[in-house]
């Protein structure tokens, strides 16, 4: 084995749930509680929809439960469209230079529950998977690189291999198997007008999840994947290391330091939107000559950019174009309010009312506040608004709220939670779901959960 695939191999054999801290099963019980409360606000997501048809015309003995479908297809297609709702809406969790660690939680669902695992393995295996996240997204080393999908189908594969009982011979395979022909393109960054920019982790966490059924079989995959001719490190990634795979930080493992976010849209963010919002009672919009947006490197390139014809962050024409385009939310911010799934219809996103506003809007960058993000994780923000009356206001942000240095509370959570998990399960499942969520490392059996993800449906 190459030192990557050791270091996941040697990881993976040494969680077991009886080792994770009270602390951080409950990090776990709240980042899964959360996933699927953002599934739920991603239920009708176009591509959760057409993935759902696919997956409906499914079925075998290695199945799991789908959100909205009665009947249990095979767990590859369940985690397909189950990640696809997770993702739809941008609002899971994240923060760790790495996207999105519950991109992998509905495969670790789906596969516990095809192999009837118990809930303490389920939580060790998300265990293991946000451990595998926050270790590749360590120095943010593939920040802009597009390799996301590349990280949760590894990510996927560890835990998912664990569930599944995997040799160690086996996982290495498996590593492999899921690692040679996924290596994503980056080319929908700044349009993200496809359907792909919610896919391409759920499309992951797929076909990781095939890779360890594969190797389990006896399939094998080329050995040194890593540090072989023409492989990773030499074709894409340059070298890396993961002998901090496990380690906690500051006392705390990777569940309890992720990002949950208040508002439906990326991570960065999050600090202008509650600053914008909190000057929704001194000003309106009529008055603003200028607002002058300084951010992190990341943010400017996650939410701004370069104004050129090809990057639509500054005229928005989707909602995955909008929910990453700063002008657009700090405009609809001051405008309309809270940022909420419905932030984003089309009639929002194309308003023609809010162009003129954004136009108003600068974002820079700036080193000072990048450098401080990769070395003490601050997500520095100042918000400068001129006014049409001469005065000048300035607002700053550093740990925005969800931020693990400012964490959303539990009941914070469950009112995301609620507000969601209404539009798709009447009350009493609503509530039952919600209680059984939280319980989650007291409850007998995963069945009665998934059960309930069946139960979703369009409701008024």
């Amino acid at each position: 084995m190459d030192a990557p695939t050791k270091a996941i191999v040697e990881f993976v054999r040494s969680v077991d749930f009886s080792s994770l801290s009270a602390s951080c099963v409950h990090g776990i019980v709240r980042n899964l509680f959360d996933a699927v409360g953002c599934s739920a606000a991603g239920f009708n997501g176009e591509g959760t929809v057409i993935t759902r048809r696919l997956a409906a015309a499914t079925s075998g003995d290695f199945a799991a439960s789908a959100f909205g479908l009665p009947n249990l297809p095979l767990a590859e297609f369940a985690i397909l469209t189950n990640a696809a709702a997770v993702r739809d809406r941008d609002w899971h969790d994240g923060g760790l230079n790495a996207g999105h660690p519950s991109d992998t939680s509905p495969a670790m669902i789906a596969v516990a529950e095809a192999t009837d695992a118990s809930i303490h393995d389920l939580i060790a295996a998300v265990f293991i998977s946000y451990e595998v996240v926050g270790a590749l997204g360590k120095d943010a080393q593939f920040d802009g690189k597009g390799l996301r999908p590349f990280i949760t189908s590894l990510a996927t594969v560890a835990g998912t291999g664990m569930l599944l009982g995997l040799t160690d011979d086996e996982l290495a395979n498996a590593i492999a198997i899921s690692v040679t022909p996924s290596i994503p393109l980056n080319i929908d960054n700044l349009v993200r007008q496809s359907h792909w920019k919610s896919m391409g982790a759920a499309h992951a966490s797929m076909t990781a999840t095939l890779a360890a059924r594969l190797a389990k079989e006896g399939m094998t995959g080329p050995p040194h994947v890593f540090d072989g001719r023409g492989a990773v490190w030499e074709a894409v990634t340059d070298h890396f290391d993961l002998d901090h795979l496990g380690l906690p930080v500051d006392g705390r493992n990777v569940p309890e330091r992720v990002t949950h976010k208040f508002f439906p849209c990326f991570t960065e963010s999050q600090g202008p939107i509650a600053m914008i919002l909190d000057l929704r009672n001194e000003i309106t919009p009529d008055e603003i000559e200028s607002i002058t947006l300084t951010v992190t490197d990341t943010a400017w390139q996650q939410g701004a950019g370069e104004l050129t014809p090809d990057n639509r962050k500054w005229d928005p024409p989707t909602k995955d174009v909008a929910n990453h385009s700063l002008p657009y939310l700090v405009a609809k911010a001051l405008t309309d309010g809270p940022i909420t799934p419905g932030s984003f219809t089309p009639d929002d996103v194309l308003n023609p009312s809010l162009r003129p506003l954004m136009q108003k809007i600068s974002v820079l960058r700036d080193d000072g506040f990048s450098k401080r993000r990769m070395s003490v994780h601050e997500e520095n923000a100042v918000m400068e608004v001129e006014l049409s009356d001469g005065r000048s206001i300035r607002r700053e942000s550093k740990h925005p709220r969800g931020h693990p240095l400012n964490p959303m509370s539990d009941e914070e959570l469950t009112q995301k939670f609620d507000g969601s998990v209404a539009r798709v399960l009447p009350a009493a499942a609503h509530s039952e779901l919600c209680d059984r969520l939280w319980n989650l490392p007291d409850e007998s059996a995963l069945g009665p959960i998934t059960a309930l993800f069946r139960d979703f449906t369009n409701t008024p």
